[in-house]
């Protein structure tokens, strides 16, 4: 029996009926959910190398409320770094 709601209990209609296009269609989302995983984990590795290595200010900048006041408080911005 196919599963017909999703995590919401919202009923969901069957867009594939074909059960030959099952295996096709689980291992595309397997694959597709592992990029975007991996594509995240870059992100975030690139994000936390620019905070630690490159020592500048995209990170803070990143992040909810902080923003311009970070030059006034004499952190490295690009221009700044040696």
């Amino acid at each position: 029996m196919p599963l017909r709601q999703d995590l919401l209990g919202i009923e969901l209609p069957l867009i594939v009926q074909d059960r030959a296009l099952r295996p096709l269609l689980e291992e595309s989302h397997k694959i597709i959910a592992y990029l975007l995983a991996a594509l995240v984990a870059v992100h975030v590795m690139g994000a936390l190398r620019h905070h630690f290595v490159k020592r500048n200010t995209v990170l803070r900048r990143m992040t909810v409320g902080i923003g311009p006041q970070a030059r006034e408080e004499g952190l490295r911005t690009p221009s700044t770094t040696p």
